[in-house]
């Protein structure tokens, strides 16, 4: 495929090329990147041709390769076969056809025919209003009755149908901004999906890729595993966690004959499912749905703003009032009609609020809701889980200890021979260990027997050679040393042990531990010094944690921790008034994610504690913390200037409508364009 460079960072390229990038294009490059492990998410801009590709840092030479690979004859083809696709209208173009049908009503339709029209569309107003007074409520659409009925009371027909032209373009270009703001948002939030397992009618297995699912394939599914598709189960029983999609933190039991929806998690047992909705994520963005439409996702001072948006409407009807008191003139009074204030908060302020939260998804950090932005700021407590979280998520060889006459290249050797054929992640340990130091380890053992929980037993030439634990060795019979066994016990007491025995002694020890993450140490110092409270919290014991109290001064270090521990920690500092954020990564933090204020996960969490949380952070660094205080704090910043320029602005348009410096019809114009100026301002 052709493709220009536009601009290239540490985790993000955005790209440009010479096709059209028409929806049906966009889901196809986001399929073909979903295959890539470095590839994170995909986004699109508005002008058809360029794309940000967001990836791994240090992994930009792969993202050239998959570039690189992509035929352009099949993306055409997509085109062509979605050419139909609607596309989300300009504001060029909505203003270009409002001015089309704008003359054409104005100077093709005969005045008694367009007056009778005018007439007939403010019956759209005239019910607007009286809904919101059935409510007792006084909104804009009360104003703009008033303004409109005002303008037809005293004959001025053209003038009300100029109100109605302007506040129609005005809700046009508003719709368009929110519908924007939405679509952006969804875009950010498609991810990719893994390849799946599906069933044979043979009854054996084979992975497939996502995209070529098709209704009635039968995925099987594995415990902890994400359900992708909607489906019914046709095989199998399990508990099935839906609170992505219900609330309802209790698993659901399905069994033969349930349907099941995608986006939801089996937290136990297995699934066969028969797809009936060959759409993957079909239910992902419910969740912009809730951010929009449902008022549980506000957050409370997004709530306050809007309803200080309505009170400025009883500000409007005092200037009526006390103007045409003061002055005496009707016409001077109008001016508080056709200037409101709510107008623009109610428009912009939720607008703000989608916009900081796809900035945080472009910054690599998931917010599942608007009001997670506000709570962020007021967090004084947070709780760390430590491996994976604080530490690396894969645990490293630490330390090597040969003994005898044999090298640290030879005991590698050996162990990755025979760890390289089972995936553990101690065992990739080890083969990382050898890669990392450029170790060949051809195949030298005889036949491998796994000894699950244990070790791999095997033979190289005649003799007997055993990888393992402490115990594994003992029960294979390997001879240890007083020596050795000195040495075993000092490393344990900082690293788990992997033992190497061979031809009936002990080789090599291993020293392997999840290290801390880079740059963790400046993080905590970070929050530390910025008046936070940070607790870490632990399953491992005492000792191994002991290396991380270096990392900083902790307000508290609790080991040896359950699940239930957890959660009983996080209940404690909010009882003593904290607000707490918990930051974990496994299903043993789940319940600790949901009691917090504010859950968050790394991207390689279990897809049940992804599912839980409020927050997630894509680009598993810690230091993305600060970017999120920063767009709060910009949220923040934009929310109190839009308050006071939409004062400022409208007071001063209220003013030149008193002064007789701007028309009744010049100043609707004005306030609307002003009105989109501080929208547009919003989506920046």
């Amino acid at each position: 495929m052709r493709f220009e460079v536009l601009h290239v960072s540490s985790k993000r390229v955005r790209i440009r090329v010479p096709f059209i990038c028409s929806q049906a294009v966009e889901q196809k490059l986001i399929t073909l990147a979903s295959q890539q492990d470095n590839i994170t998410y995909l986004t699109f801009y508005g002008d058809e041709h360029s794309f940000q590709v967001f990836y791994k840092k240090d992994h930009l030479f792969e993202v050239r390769q998959f570039l690189t690979a992509i035929d352009e004859t099949l993306l055409k083809e997509t085109y062509q076969e979605g050419a139909t696709d609607p596309r989300l209208k300009t504001p060029f173009d909505i203003i270009f056809d409002s001015l089309c049908n704008r003359f054409a009503f104005r100077y093709l339709i005969p005045a008694p025919i367009r007056h009778v029209m005018t007439l007939y569309k403010t019956g759209s107003f005239i019910k607007k209003a009286y809904q919101a007074l059935r409510h007792q409520k006084m909104t804009i659409e009360v104003l703009d009755c008033l303004a409109i009925l005002t303008s037809i009371s005293r004959d001025q027909i053209d003038t009300a149908s100029t109100i109605m032209y302007l506040l129609n373009l005005g809700n046009d270009l508003g719709e368009w901004t929110q519908k924007k703001s939405i679509d952006d948002l969804a875009q950010t939030l498609k991810r990719p999906v893994p390849p799946v397992w599906v069933r044979l009618p043979n009854g054996e297995k084979e992975q497939k890729d996502s995209f070529l699912v098709g209704v009635g394939d039968e995925l099987v599914v594995e415990e902890g595993s994400e359900i992708f598709f909607d489906g019914d189960v046709v095989d199998g029983t399990g508990y099935v966690n839906e609170s992505s999609l219900t609330g309802e933190s209790l698993p659901v039991v399905k069994a033969r004959g349930s349907k099941v929806s995608s986006n939801t998690v089996l937290v136990c047992g297995q699934l066969v499912v028969s797809v009936t909705n060959a759409d993957a994520n079909h239910n992902l963005l419910d969740l912009v749905n809730l951010m929009t439409d449902s008022k549980e996702m506000m957050s409370k001072h997004q709530q306050q703003l809007v309803e200080k948006a309505d009170q400025f409407v009883k500000v409007n009807l005092m200037g009526i009032s006390l103007t045409y008191l003061a002055t005496g003139s009707f016409e001077k009074a109008l001016s508080f009609l056709l200037v409101d204030f709510s107008c623009s908060l109610k428009i912009a302020t939720p607008v703000s609020y989608l916009v900081a939260v796809k900035k945080a998804m472009e910054s690599g950090v998931v917010v599942k809701g608007p009001k997670y932005i506000d709570l962020f700021p007021e967090i004084d407590t947070f709780i760390f889980d430590k491996t994976g979280t604080i530490t690396e998520p894969t645990p490293k060889i630490v330390k090597i200890q040969p003994f005898y006459d044999y090298t640290e290249e030879e005991v590698i050797r050996i162990g990755a021979c025979l760890e390289e054929h089972f995936y553990h992640p101690i065992a990739n340990a080890i083969v990382q260990e050898a890669k990392d130091k450029g170790i060949v380890h051809k195949e030298m053992h005889g036949e491998l027997e796994h000894v699950v929980a244990k070790g791999v037993r095997s033979t190289i030439g005649d003799d007997k050679v055993v990888i393992g634990n402490y115990k594994f060795i003992c029960e294979e019979g390997i001879t240890i040393t007083d020596e050795q066994q000195g040495i075993l016990d000092t490393i344990e007491q900082q690293a788990g042990i992997l033992c190497l025995g061979y031809r009936g002694e002990l080789i090599a020890l291993f020293g392997i531990d999840n290290p801390p993450r880079v740059g963790i140490d400046k993080v905590l110092r970070q929050l530390k010094e910025s008046g936070k409270q940070v607790v870490l919290l632990t399953g491992d014991n005492a000792l191994h944690t002991e290396p991380l109290k270096k990392l900083v001064e902790w307000n508290d270090i609790i080991t040896d921790t359950t699940p239930k521990d957890k959660f009983k920690v996080v209940s404690r500092y909010k009882q003593e008034g904290h607000h707490v954020m918990m930051i974990g990564d496994g299903l043993n933090d789940s319940a600790a994610l949901s009691e917090a204020e504010i859950g968050a996960v790394m991207s390689h969490s279990s897809d049940v504690a992804r599912h839980l949380s409020d927050v997630i952070f894509l680009n598993d660094d810690l230091n993305d913390l600060f970017k999120l205080e920063q767009i709060c704090e910009d949220l923040k910043h934009k929310l109190n200037r839009n308050l006071k320029w939409t004062v400022a602005i409208n007071s001063t348009l209220i003013g030149f409508g008193i002064l007789g410096i701007l028309s009744h019809k010049q100043l609707a114009l004005t306030h609307n364009m002003t009105t989109m100026y501080l929208i547009g301002k919003s989506l920046a």
